[in-house]
């Protein structure tokens, strides 16, 4: 959570030494509407909106090679991290979980609906694919699931999931134009625009690094496209603390006091030990939980309230 104030501090110059062991070698918000020669296509469209402004986008079936970023004469180093806000408009449509395209979650068939999806999005370094999930903007009629914040094809979460900021971007897609005229389920998703924040971690040692952000299976920008913001990427010795894949959520189905809650999903080696720590200024870190084990994933639900100050997550591996 709260991952943009950390990129707002990464982004204030080009390559330093952060205070655990990160050296920046590049980063970039794209308001220079030129001089981005890093990146392939020679001309990849950038777009612009009053929340995000200017970004890589709005890419979609046309662009099947994706944006391709590349970093060369890197200083020595045994990891790369890569951090950024992937944008995602209109009618995502998240796991194929029947062959028609459509499922409810449990693989029986919904008549007389058209083929869609899966609709990927991936991100590979060096062709080693560091992210293989999907994106779903809605779920109208019945549950659509999507794989983000877990991997695709096997794992399954409500539409929306994970994501910092919804409806910002400026999409808008309507239910007529898709064919949604009957009864929505009373707690139907419907999202015109999602922001996830990622931050990647790679074993890696030469001087170059090539970073690939693709989608499969999408359509046209009328109906489907994404985009790539805010990207800052470090090298260091040492692997980078995870911040973990955090949501804050509306509590709408717990009753308690607490109006929000905290979700984390954390994936890694089954049986490793962990603690989970917050900061608010990222120089004294606080233990939040200790002593946890992880079993191959695991999903850790916090309550929070209002009055609480922003605060920083890491997972800290023992």
């Amino acid at each position: 959570m709260h991952i943009k104030s950390v990129l707002s501090i990464l982004v204030t110059c080009v390559s330093f030494l952060t205070a655990n062991g990160q050296t920046i070698v590049y980063t970039s918000g794209f308001e220079n509407s030129t001089n981005h020669s890093e990146w392939k296509p020679d001309r990849l469209p950038l777009a612009k909106n009053p929340t995000t402004g200017r970004y890589i986008g709005k890419l979609d079936e046309k662009n099947e090679a994706g944006a391709t970023l590349t970093l060369t004469n890197l200083p020595k180093h045994k990891y790369v991290t890569v951090m950024f806000d992937c944008l995602i408009g209109m009618s995502w449509d998240g796991n194929n979980d029947h062959e028609s395209g459509y499922g409810n979650g449990t693989g029986d068939l919904i008549p007389n609906l058209p083929n869609v999806g899966p609709d990927i999005f991936k991100v590979t370094a060096d062709k080693s694919t560091l992210v293989h999930t999907t994106f779903t903007t809605h779920d109208l009629k019945f549950y659509r699931w999507q794989s983000y914040p877990g991997t695709f094809p096997q794992d399954m979460f409500r539409a929306g999931t994970g994501a910092y900021k919804t409806n910002c971007l400026g999409a808008s897609w309507n239910l007529a134009e898709f064919g949604y005229r009957e009864k929505l389920p009373s707690d139907a998703i419907f999202l015109n625009d999602c922001i996830y924040k990622f931050i990647l971690t790679y074993a890696h040692s030469t001087s170059t690094t090539e970073i690939n952000f693709r989608s499969f299976n999408i359509s046209s920008v009328s109906d489907e496209w994404w985009g790539i913001d805010n990207i800052s990427v470090a090298v260091s010795d040492t692997p980078m603390s995870e911040v973990t894949r955090c949501v804050v959520e509306p509590k709408l189905r717990i009753t308690t006091l607490d109006k929000y809650r905290i979700l984390f999903h954390i994936w890694g080696e089954a049986g490793r030990p962990f603690d989970i720590e917050s900061t608010t200024d990222f120089v004294v870190w606080e233990p939040e939980m200790v002593n946890l084990t992880l079993f191959g994933y695991r999903k850790i639900a916090r309550p929070i309230n209002n009055a609480q100050p922003s605060k920083f997550y890491r997972v800290i591996w023992k």
